[in-house]
């Protein structure tokens, strides 16, 4: 099996799926072949952490092992963000060094939990806020209907 070269991933472009609703962060899933390194956003404060590993069996001959397949990318931005993001690798853009940091602030809490009998279990979320407005990421909730919705996003 041949797997795509790195470079493939320069030549992505994200488009946003509504360009009508603002937006000023942004958190994406991305595979990516071995050998990629972090990606970013080109012109935005972003980073990327990875989440999946390539298993050894997989990588071409000379790839080391522990190769991220999937990273999971964040972009924060003071304005409106762009209808079309351009991928980068390697080195990220980064806010200025002049002042304190003014981007995005996260925290996780749990909301409900259960620790007593057998039977153990929480309920919790990321938070992520910009300025005076508030995202919470919760995985893995049902909706008011019984059916599964793996992400939900509420936004105070």
């Amino acid at each position: 099996m041949s797997l795509p070269l790195p470079q493939m991933v320069e030549s992505l472009r994200l488009e946003r799926l509504d360009a009508r609703s603002p937006g000023h962060a942004a958190v994406f899933s991305l595979p990516v072949p071995p050998g990629t390194g972090p990606v970013g956003v080109a012109g935005l404060p972003s980073q990327s952490a990875p989440i999946a590993w390539w298993p050894e069996h997989l990588l071409q001959e000379g790839a080391e092992a522990g190769e991220p397949r999937r990273v999971l990318v964040t972009i924060s931005s003071q304005s409106d963000l762009p209808a079309e993001l351009h991928l980068t690798r390697g080195v990220l853009s980064r806010p200025a060094a002049d002042g304190p940091w003014t981007g995005p602030t996260w925290e996780t809490r749990v909301l409900e939990k259960n620790y007593l009998g057998s039977i153990n279990w929480e309920v919790g979320e990321l938070v992520l806020r910009m300025g005076e407005r508030e995202v919470g990421l919760r995985l893995g909730l049902m909706t008011g209907d019984g059916s599964p919705m793996w992400w939900e996003w509420l936004q105070v």
